[in-house]
C-alpha cells in the first residue's frame, strides 16, 4: 500500500473542496453484480476513490425549481471536475485511472439508462463515507443524504479507509422518508425504481421524456400537436435536457434530519 500517495491524494481532494473522501480496495466489491465490479471497468484496478460534496440544505427547501436545478447541475459538474483532477494526479504518477460519470452519460442500449456502470453510493459505503439508508441513498454522519458523490477507479494500490461502524440512518424507527415518498416507491427493504421514475415531474427523466413525445405523436390533429410542442411543459423539458435531466423529486432528502445544520 502506498500510504504517502494516498495522503497526497487526500490533501489534493480537500484542497479542491471535497468534504469527504475515502478509499476502498477492490476486495470490498466481491459481491457486486457482474459487469459492475471495479475490474470490469478498469481491468487492472486496485482501488476505488470515493468523494462527497455537501449539497446546500437550501437546495431542498426552495420552491423555485430552476434554482434547485442550478444547484444540482453545479454539484454534478464540480464532482466530475474534481474526480478528473484526482484521476489525472494518479495518471501523472503512472497509475491508470478512470472517472465514473455523475448521472449521464449512461448505457442507453442494454441498461436503458436505468442503471449506471458503477454504483457511486455502494462505492462510497465501501470507502467508509456513510451507509445506505432506508431511503436507499448514502447517508453520511455529517451531512445526512445531502451529498453529491464522485468516483475514481485506479490501478494505484492505495491505503484503504476504515468502514463506518455506526449507521447514521435511524431506519424504521424514524421512517420519515418512507412516508414522504410521493409514489410510495420506498419500502423497508428497497425501492421500486419504476414507480420512482414515473413520478418524474415535467418529464425530468427518460421515461417522462418518452411519454411526452408519445403524447405529441398520438395527438388527434396537427393543431393539438403544435399546442403540445409549444407548451410550457415542452420548455421545461428542453431546459431539463440542457441541464442534464435533474431529478425532480427530493422528498426523501428534504425530510431527513440526519446531519441537518440549518433551521
Amino acid at each position: 500500500m502506498d500510504s504517502r500517495l494516498t495522503e497526497r491524494l487526500k490533501r489534493l481532494a480537500k484542497a479542491s473542496g471535497v468534504d469527504l473522501i475515502g478509499i476502498s480496495p477492490i476486495e470490498r466489491f466481491e459481491g457486486a453484480p457482474k459487469g459492475h465490479k471495479p475490474q470490469d471497468i478498469l481491468p487492472n484496478a486496485q482501488a476505488v476513490v470515493s468523494i462527497a460534496l455537501n449539497a446546500l440544505e437550501g437546495t431542498f427547501s426552495t420552491p423555485v425549481f430552476h434554482v434547485y436545478q442550478l444547484s444540482y447541475a453545479l454539484l454534478r459538474s464540480r464532482a466530475n471536475e474534481i474526480s478528473y483532477q484526482l484521476a489525472r494526479f494518479l495518471e501523472e504518477r503512472g497509475y491508470r485511472s478512470v472517472i465514473i460519470p455523475g448521472t449521464m452519460p449512461l448505457d442507453m442500449i442494454e441498461k436503458k439508462g436505468l442503471f449506471g456502470a458503477f454504483s457511486h453510493r455502494h462505492a462510497a459505503q465501501a470507502a467508509g463515507l456513510g451507509k445506505i439508508g432506508l431511503n436507499q441513498l448514502l447517508v453520511t454522519k455529517n451531512f445526512g443524504p445531502r451529498v453529491w458523490l464522485g468516483t475514481v477507479i485506479t490501478s494505484a494500490l492505495l491505503s484503504p479507509s476504515p468502514l463506518l461502524e455506526e449507521d447514521p440512518c435511524p431506519g424504521e424507527e424514524c421512517g420519515k422518508c418512507l412516508a414522504a415518498c410521493p409514489p410510495g416507491a420506498l419500502f423497508l427493504n428497497g425501492i421500486d425504481k419504476k414507480k420512482c421514475l414515473e413520478e418524474g415531474v415535467h418529464a425530468q427523466n427518460l421515461s417522462g421524456l418518452l411519454k411526452y413525445l408519445n403524447k405529441i405523436l398520438v395527438a388527434e390533429n396537427l393543431e393539438e400537436r403544435k399546442k403540445l410542442l409549444w407548451s410550457a411543459e415542452m420548455r421545461v423539458l428542453y431546459q431539463s435536457l440542457v441541464c442534464g435531466m435533474i431529478p425532480a423529486c427530493d422528498s426523501c432528502l428534504s425530510v431527513c434530519s440526519v446531519g441537518r445544520r440549518c433551521v
